[in-house]
């Protein structure tokens, strides 16, 4: 720790010590551990969330893998999307008849 850091943690120990009447073994205890609890539960949210990342990171693939795969082959180039309904190009520039596609 450099002086600046063992300086506020004198004054933050004295501090409690004067407000809590305790003895400065006790005080510096206490901060002590009160600044380990703070780890801890720091230590569990970032584990917690990286845990929540990868069971995201999972569904988004597992959701839009196919369809993307779909896309990078070229399996919808010739396909656009007209009136709510999936027709090939050469249907919607002309032909009366549209047909469904199932993407």
């Amino acid at each position: 720790m450099s002086d600046r850091e063992l300086l506020g943690s004198h004054a933050d120990v004295k501090a409690l010590q004067k407000q809590l009447g305790l003895s400065y073994k006790d005080a510096a205890h206490r901060l002590y551990m009160a600044e380990l609890e703070s780890l801890r539960m720091s230590d569990s949210a970032s584990k917690y969330f990286e845990h929540i990342q990868r069971e995201v990171d999972g569904i988004i693939i597992e959701d839009i893998g196919p369809a993307i795969l779909a896309i990078d082959k070229g399996e919808f180039d010739n396909v656009i999307l007209k009136n709510g309904v999936w027709v090939t190009r050469n249907e919607a520039d002309g032909s009366s008849s549209q047909k469904e596609k199932n993407s």
